[in-house]
């Protein structure tokens, strides 16, 4: 008589609050340990979250689990320039991100200006 086999029960986890922080800024918490009980855990954490985990990120930055466990490596610049820079060398910026930093960089640009002329104006004694 053929075996009836029972289905793996596949069980999503959920993360806890600072799992979630160390998936999207990497290990390194207060307490200087991981929160997830093994490196392997904390990888499948990601691959099962990855999703939620990708809508967090600023446009031209992702998460520490895409950088480690995607890329294999992390941009040496970590902060929003560099990490655009890595994702643009890598072919992974959307059009949208590509848009959304260009008006970022000229909405920053015009802020400059915009100092500089109120400095100058300050100097010269001009309301």
């Amino acid at each position: 008589m053929p075996r009836s086999r029972r289905l793996a029960k596949t069980r999503r986890t959920e993360l806890t609050e600072f799992q979630f922080w160390e998936l999207l800024l990497g290990p390194g918490n207060d307490r200087g340990i991981s929160d997830f009980e093994s490196p392997f855990l904390r990888r499948a954490a990601w691959y099962e979250h990855r999703e939620e985990l990708m809508e967090a990120p600023t446009p031209g930055m992702r998460p520490w689990g895409f950088w480690e466990y995607e890329v294999g490596h992390h941009p040496a610049d970590v902060g929003i320039d560099g990490q655009a820079a890595e994702l643009k060398r890598l072919g992974l910026l959307s059009d949208s991100e590509k848009g959304l930093l260009e008006g970022m960089h000229a909405l920053g640009g015009e802020r400059k200006r915009r100092r500089s002329r109120c400095e100058r104006a300050e100097e010269e004694g001009v309301d």
